[in-house]
């Protein structure tokens, strides 16, 4: 995708490296000096992408991107934050409130300029392009959404919270065909649900189901409905109005239902694109990594993979030499796509846990405390050996820097 980007930077040198960069992968890059010229070209112009130093003359970055987040014309303009000054994990979250894909601490190398950039351009074409259900799914689940889910003639699915509660199988086919399918009701059974016109505690009530049971399938079902639909675009609608869950409710935790679908449906996840836009990142687990892995029961292998992930390893790194690395890049996209981890664009520290935390699972057994643990790889990761020094130090020969 070529795109119209304009870089907000005062470092002429740095500026113009950057507008060479980006014209010579295909890109029209325009140049502003301050934040006052960046708001008038922003003003005049159409732009894909905002390149921004934060440390502006004028107008600030800080301010020119509240600016812009309160603009109706300009308050879904991607930005990629570039700084010299702000450095630090509560910088970067307050961007990421901001709507900040990529937050780059000068010096930053020119592969993690590259990859933020494909990255976000990337994100853009796929906006443009109507979410499947499983864009739809993350962002439900992410902003907390309560309301109900609707794909095409099945089942209306209300979520609570971001995650799926129930379902209203009244009047439907699918959940009674789907029972029939499995041997639990037989066609008779069907047609006097159908005719009924009741929700699903029918088959409970007319002593077809124990409760037990109808909870089981009705589970199962949710489950099966969701990741066969996952890659549909056509017919998917949200409506945030408050949900009134038919009963029985049900819990269906998203996040064991994506580690399912990377595996059951890798093809929807997209490995090979995950590794050509963020093969020079640093995986690095966030806070939420410890409130969410405790949900999921990982494969061997992903855990193996997971032990090796401590924010000085890049993705590329990570996957030299694996066996299986389109598994592998596909566990870490599950990882990203969760906010799990954090991929960021220099080696650094990973999150700890905000909160108490007796036991971490999908650990190896032979481990300690999560604390201890923490700690331990925080460490290692600061004593890198001499070679994997003697790498670092090569690979920044030529950063991009102020």
């Amino acid at each position: 995708m070529s795109a119209r980007i304009l870089l907000a930077e005062d470092n002429q040198t740095l500026a113009q490296l950057l507008a060479t960069f980006l014209r010579e992968a295909g890109h029209e890059a325009a140049v502003a000096a301050g934040g006052g010229e960046a708001l008038r070209l922003l003003a005049a112009g159409s732009f894909d992408l905002l390149v921004l130093d934060l440390n502006l003359p004028e107008i600030s970055g800080v301010e020119l991107l509240q600016k812009l987040r309160k603009s109706p014309r300009m308050n879904s303009l991607p930005v990629i934050i570039i700084t010299g000054v702000y450095k630090g994990e509560k910088y970067a979250q307050a961007a990421l409130k901001l709507g900040v894909r990529h937050y780059l601490e000068k010096p930053f190398t020119k592969e993690a300029f590259a990859a933020a950039v494909n990255d976000t351009l990337a994100a853009i074409a796929a906006a443009q392009r109507k979410p499947a259900l499983l864009e739809t799914l993350l962002a439900i689940y992410h902003q907390k959404k309560s309301g109900l889910l609707t794909i095409g003639a099945s089942s209306t699915i209300a979520f609570v919270k971001g995650e799926p509660a129930a379902f209203d199988a009244a009047g439907k086919e699918d959940f009674p065909a789907f029972l029939l399918a499995r041997g639990k009701i037989n066609r008779e059974d069907l047609q006097k649900f159908l005719e009924s016109g009741a929700g699903r505690m029918f088959f409970t009530e007319a002593g077809m189901l124990t409760l037990d049971d109808l909870q089981s399938e009705s589970y199962h079902f949710l489950m099966k409905t969701l990741l066969e639909h996952l890659q549909k675009t056509a017919a998917i609608g949200f409506d945030e109005a408050a949900a009134h869950p038919d009963p029985p409710l049900l819990h269906v935790s998203m996040p064991r239902l994506f580690y399912d679908a990377v595996r059951l449906y890798p093809e929807q996840f997209q490995p090979e694109e995950f590794l050509a836009h963020n093969a020079a990142f640093f995986p690095a687990r966030t806070p939420l990594f410890y409130r969410l892995a405790n949900l999921i029961t990982m494969r061997e292998k992903d855990i193996l993979l997971l032990e090796k992930i401590n924010g000085h390893r890049s993705v590329g790194e990570l996957l030299h030499g694996n066996d299986s690395p389109l598994d592998a890049a596909l566990f870490m996209k599950f990882l990203h796509s969760m906010a799990m981890i954090k991929l960021q664009s220099a080696p650094g520290a990973e999150a700890l846990p905000g909160f108490f935390q007796k036991t971490l699972f999908n650990r190896p057994l032979d481990e300690g405390s999560v604390m201890d643990r923490c700690r331990s790889r925080r460490s290692a990761s600061s004593r890198p050996s001499s070679a994997s020094s003697r790498r670092s130090r090569t690979r920044i020969i030529t950063p991009f820097s102020a």
